[in-house]
């Protein structure tokens, strides 16, 4: 698994006197994304996906697969690459609050917020505190991450969290050592592909990753202590998607692997429509305005509705232009330390998305692209924490200045620069991403 640094004591960056600055603005930008779906829940009616869970709690219980446990038997897969663990979560929950709106979506929200505090610790930890600013805005305020972890189509709530946590876990055991590290990350992604098979594209792309941009880190970590806590970590996470398919040998690949070419070009549109932020026009709200549209009932719907407009009723952001531009300026950021970052989301993303593109109904919609989330954002943030047009806002520039073999093992140079507070970026970044969200 990707220690995402070559600095095992952490990145020096992460350190840095406005660091703390840094975690409360971070805060303030997860209570933000928290607000904002908070806001939206009453609007939108139940989808199928977001009840799905709900077959294996209440009667009569339609689960695929159950388990005995102690004497009973407990739901352990809702469908054959869908596991029960958000059952396992609600069931207790909803005794005490009974389903609505509210109660089923507040969770997810909360779980969504969590992935943006632990991708924001996750960059600030490899990267360095202004990349970690830019990417938690960018998440923040992404109107796809938002109202997929509010409404939960797909459901994509607890993959992004299990994913988020799990890297971030074995970057830390990477860093600071603790077997605790090592065993709850890979419990973690062990949880992801239980709640989800489709998590193994996510894998798999972590591993490809790993093996191409950090091979010595995974070496000088690689012991068959460590391998072996690993292992037994994750088919622990996972046990309930083993059991599965070993009581039904491997039906869950049997009955979900068709592979096909036939759809190629939507699936490229769509992936260019959930990085715009558009991608769910059209099916959450109207594409288009209703005949005798409602007028804003309350404060909050009628500010909406006058910065869409004076925006110019944006129907798409500016995501997909920043990948673009990202992957530009790639060749001149060679010689800085956010080149690896940024090869290790490409890389993940390539791998994760091209078993999208040749998997049969799969990858077509915004509930499958988005699990690619939030790498697309940390390449964005990476790249332009260390660019030059950050260089130039803060008036240094980057210089071929050797670190220490004892501080950074590879040798990799680093950027010459005095500190300074990157809020002018994240605010300007935050009004790009608000207009997209109203869109929306």
């Amino acid at each position: 698994m990707p220690p995402l640094t070559t600095n095992p004591a952490g990145n020096a960056a992460s350190r840095a006197p406005g660091r703390s600055f840094a975690n409360w603005f971070a805060l303030a930008l997860c209570l933000a994304f928290f607000l904002q779906g908070l806001v939206l829940i009453p609007y939108l009616g139940v989808q199928n996906d977001e009840a799905l869970f709900g077959m294996a709690i209440y009667q009569p219980l339609t689960a695929e697969y159950s388990a005995r446990i102690l004497g009973h038997s407990v739901p352990t897969m809702i469908m054959s690459y869908i596991g029960a663990l958000k059952a396992w979560i609600y069931a207790p929950m909803f005794r005490l609050w009974p389903p609505s709106p509210y109660s089923l979506r507040i969770p997810v929200l909360l779980f969504g917020t969590l992935t943006v505090w632990l991708f924001f610790l996750l960059v600030r930890d490899t990267v360095g505190v202004r990349a970690a600013l830019a990417g938690c805005a960018l998440l923040a305020f992404d109107p796809i991450f938002l109202l997929t972890n509010t409404f939960d189509w797909g459901p994509v709530a607890l993959q992004h969290l299990l994913l988020v946590a799990g890297v971030w876990l074995v970057v830390r055991f990477y860093q600071r050592g603790g077997m605790i590290h090592l065993g709850a990350g890979f419990f973690l992604l062990g949880l992801g592909l239980w709640d989800k098979a489709l998590f193994v594209w996510m894998l798999s792309g972590l591993g490809v990753a790993t093996l191409v941009v950090f091979r010595r880190e995974l070496a000088s970590r690689l012991t068959w202590r460590n391998a072996g806590l690993a292992v037994v970590c994750f088919l622990a996470g996972a046990w309930p998607l083993v059991a599965y398919n070993r009581a039904r040998p491997m039906q869950t690949l049997s009955a979900n692997a068709s592979f096909s070419a036939s759809e190629l070009d939507s699936k490229l549109v769509q992936m260019r429509l959930t990085l715009d932020g558009g991608s769910l026009l059209g099916y959450l709200v109207r594409d288009e305005p209703a005949p005798r549209p409602g007028r804003p009932a309350w404060m909050l719907e009628r500010w909406s509705v006058a910065l869409s407009e004076a925006a110019g009723d944006p129907r798409a952001g500016y995501m997909g232009f920043a990948c673009v531009l990202a992957l530009a300026l790639l060749p001149w950021l060679w010689a800085t330390p956010a080149r690896r970052p940024m090869l290790f989301s490409l890389v993940f993303m390539l791998v994760a998305w091209a078993q999208m593109l040749f998997t049969k109904d799969a990858g077509g919609s915004a509930h499958h692209t988005v699990l690619l989330w939030p790498f697309p954002h940390l390449l964005v943030a990476a790249s332009f924490a260390h660019s030059v047009i950050w260089q130039a806002y803060s008036g240094t520039w980057p210089t071929a200045e050797p670190m220490p073999r004892s501080d950074m093992p590879c040798g990799q140079p680093k950027l010459s620069s005095r500190p300074s507070a990157p809020v002018s970026w994240v605010l300007l970044t935050m009004s790009c991403q608000a207009s997209r969200f109203d869109s929306t």
